[in-house]
């Protein structure tokens, strides 16, 4: 699993004001995030985000660890994990075939 010591924060939005971010990791630990896109697809996504989306959050730890501030430059959408793929399947429309 990607660390923020590695320039990687994987969490879920707890909260949003003015381009900070409450984030809970997958550890179950809050940490503030500033998010300062550069690139305008991160400022497009940026415009989008709300509470409750899992979010990887990409740049580094301001501070000690234990203070639990991140800034980042970029975000990104996690991987579907393979447990979900089995549930979208059943929910799209089976393949058409011409056959006239």
């Amino acid at each position: 699993m990607p660390l923020p010591e590695f320039g990687k924060l994987p969490g879920e939005i707890e909260s949003v004001e003015n381009n900070i971010y409450t984030v809970k990791s997958p550890d179950k630990t809050l940490w503030t995030v500033t998010l300062n896109c550069v690139e305008d697809p991160c400022k497009d996504k940026q415009k989008n985000l709300t509470k409750n989306e899992p979010m990887i959050f990409i740049g580094s730890i301001q501070g000690d660890r234990d203070d639990k501030i991140f800034i980042a430059t970029d975000i990104r959408t996690p991987p579907h994990n393979k447990k979900n793929r089995g549930v979208i399947k059943l929910l799209l429309p089976p393949p058409t075939t011409d056959r006239d």
